[in-house]
This record gives C-alpha cells, structure tokens and sequence, in this order.
C-alpha cells in the first residue's frame, strides 16, 4: 500500500505596510527603515576627518599616534578625562590668488574629534605630546592610583 501526500501552500493574509506600499511604487527605493543604516559605509568624508591611531604600549607606557597632516601645535587639544583620551582638532585654511583680471578666494574649516578608552589608568602629570611633520605622538605613564581628574596636556614641537 503506498501513501500519497500533497502539500498544500496556504498563505495567510497579512496586513500590507504603506513602507512596503511605497517600495512596490518605487521599485525598492524605499525600505523598511529598520534596516536601513544611517553610517556611512566604504571610505567617506567622515572617515577621512578622523585621524588613524595606533597604540601600543613600551614597558610602563601607552604611547598613541595618531596622523593629523597640515596642522599645528596651537590646533590640536588633547585631554585625559575619567580614563578616556579626547584628541580634538580644527583645521582652517585660507587661500587667495589675484593675478591680473584673475581672481579667487577659498576657505574651508573641518574640524575632528576622537575619543578612546584608555586600557589602564595613566598618570596625567607625566604625559607627554610631541607633533612632528603631521604625526603627533602622546606618552601616557601607567599608574597604579586611581585619578579623578581632567587634564589636558601641552604639545610640544
């Protein structure tokens, strides 16, 4: 004796979203907007204004570098706060060329900000900042006394 199944598909009727609406009309433009992220993605703009960092540590040191191109010493703030360091920064640049019936005149500003998570407590009396060619290298002291305070530390160069 052989037995014999269908299988029956048995859709259930469900309510239609005007987001999914939409994305009929618009031929997927629009998405559910839970899916959709608002971060850029791939290299933009707002990744290259934040500068790479590298962090290591020698001995009883955390050093950090961190690129910052075309700026200077007096355009940089750097500053220790409840074990996060905060490098923050803001770039001007003026430019104006007249020659003869030519003239131009640009400016632009950007500015940057970025924050880690120290991996230990550094002690902010012995930290040092030194900015040279656009790397700016920053050697916090590891301490073994827990600081309540915010500093900000000088840049030398």
């Amino acid at each position: 004796m052989t037995v014999t199944r269908d299988l029956l598909l048995v859709r259930t009727p469900r309510y239609v979203s005007h987001l999914e609406d939409m994305g009929r009309w618009f031929g997927g433009t629009w998405k559910d907007p839970l899916t959709v992220t608002m971060l850029p993605t791939g290299t933009t703009e707002f990744e290259t204004k934040l500068p790479k960092l590298d962090m290591y540590t020698e001995g009883e040191e955390l050093v950090l570098k961190a690129d910052i191109p075309g700026m200077g010493k007096d355009d940089v703030n750097i500053t220790v706060h409840d074990n996060i360091l905060t490098i923050s920064g803001e770039r001007k640049t003026e430019e104006k060329v007249e020659k003869g019936e030519y003239y131009s005149y640009e400016r632009s500003e950007s500015s940057f900000c970025r924050s880690v998570e120290l991996p230990f407590d550094v002690e902010t009396d012995k930290s040092k900042a030194h900015l040279e060619n656009g790397v700016l290298e920053i050697r916090l002291s590891r301490t073994h006394e827990v600081e309540d305070k915010s500093t900000k530390i000088p840049i030398t160069g």
